[in-house]
């Protein structure tokens, strides 16, 4: 069986197709937060990361839950960078377009 694959909205952009454990990834070090804007195969609309049951379970951690209710988290287009995105093929397709 294929692996999901998921998309983001970070800082205005369409990231993917990556991998639920980049999504995860980039929620556990602050590129993304419960308010970032993802979409899969099967889903009607973009929506928030804290509104898709699969992706829920993973905003446990008090840290994660500050930053998504944070009005300062920059929203679902928040502000992404270098440091802080993911080593992978993801960062190449928002490379040059990221602070």
């Amino acid at each position: 069986m294929a692996q999901e694959q998921w998309y983001m909205a970070i800082g205005g952009h369409q990231v993917g197709p990556v991998s639920q454990e980049d999504v995860v990834t980039n929620l556990r070090n602050g590129t993304i937060d419960g308010n970032t804007l993802v979409f899969s195969a099967g889903m009607a609309n973009w929506t928030p990361l804290k509104d898709v049951p699969a992706m829920a379970a993973y905003l446990t951690s008090p840290a994660s839950r500050a930053r998504s209710a944070s009005p300062s988290s920059g929203g679902p287009l928040g502000p992404a960078t270098r440091s802080n995105c993911v080593k992978s093929r993801m960062c190449s397709a928002i490379s040059g377009r990221i602070k």
